[in-house]
């Protein structure tokens, strides 16, 4: 117990010394600066609440809208970092600090950050765009520039595609917005649109039966009022017609109907000794002699 108490008495010797050496000065501190220390705490404090708090608001908002969860989160993200900045700003002015020069550096370094990351920074808003408007979503079937295929992810940054062969196809989300976007899937019907040449001699009355017989007998095939598939005369001449047939189908079957009526139309032209055109090639002899 001697030795607590002499450690303690130590201790208040101590404070004491300090107090009689600076306390003067730390009143002074106190009286021209502490307050302003105070007001910065709270302007953080409160500040930082409040920036939690709009964030919130802002994010549920964007949910309750049907926004994507991607742009709703980057979104809400975004305005709780801007807010965040100005109440840091807001608590060093209180401190009585120059701000002119630190909003001067943090413009300069943003305007040199932007042209380092232009084409990142075309990509992101390229992507909230897309994730925005939904030109297509995941699942989708489409064509962008000479590829084509399934959309498997959409980021802010990239748009990948399955192709039929399997492979990924990734693209850049500034192309993505500046191609010509081909949705076959944004629909749940589409038309498949088919083409058969046969031999100039056959009656095209007969063909026709052919073919609304081969569109009739396909499950696939939809014919209700509406859906009234189309059988018209192409064209005529050297040597054989052609056929247009369109068809409307559930977009989910496309492929298995396309297939199916090609294979149901190949079997009524057979039934009915219907035969298909011969491709014609022209060879042109020259004598040089």
């Amino acid at each position: 117990m001697a030795i607590y108490s002499s450690f303690l008495t130590d201790v208040g010797n101590w404070f004491a010394n300090l107090w009689n050496q600076h306390g003067d000065s730390f009143l002074d501190w106190c009286k021209s600066t502490g307050m302003s220390l105070i007001k910065t705490i709270a302007i953080l404090i409160i500040g930082f609440w409040v920036a939690a708090i709009i964030s919130r608001m802002v994010r549920g908002t964007l949910k309750r809208s049907k926004v994507d969860k991607a742009v709703g989160g980057f979104i809400a993200s975004c305005v709780r970092v801007g807010l965040k900045i100005i109440v840091v700003v807001m608590a060093i002015a209180a401190l009585g600090l120059n701000i002119t020069s630190i909003i001067t550096a943090l413009g300069a370094a943003g305007i040199t950050l932007g042209l380092a990351m232009q084409d990142s920074l075309s990509n992101f808003a390229s992507g909230v765009l897309i994730l925005f408007n939904k030109p297509f979503v995941v699942g989708d079937y489409v064509e962008l520039e000479q590829s084509s295929g399934t959309v498997k992810d959409i980021s802010l940054m990239y748009t990948t595609l399955i192709n039929t062969e399997n492979k990924e196809v990734i693209y850049p989300n500034s192309s993505v917005t500046s191609a010509k976007i081909i949705n076959h899937t944004a629909l749940d019907k589409r038309r498949i649109e088919l083409q058969f040449a046969v031999d100039a001699d056959t009656e095209v009355a007969v063909a026709k039966e052919a073919l609304l017989a081969a569109v009739e007998s396909s499950p696939n095939a939809l014919t209700g009022e509406g859906f009234t598939p189309i059988i018209g005369l192409r064209e005529f001449g050297e040597g054989r017609i052609k056929f247009d047939l369109r068809v409307w189908i559930e977009t989910s079957d496309y492929w298995a109907s396309y297939y199916d009526i090609e294979e149901r139309v190949y079997n009524e032209f057979k039934a009915r000794s219907i035969s298909f055109a011969r491709e014609q090639v022209d060879v042109h002899l020259r004598n040089n002699a």
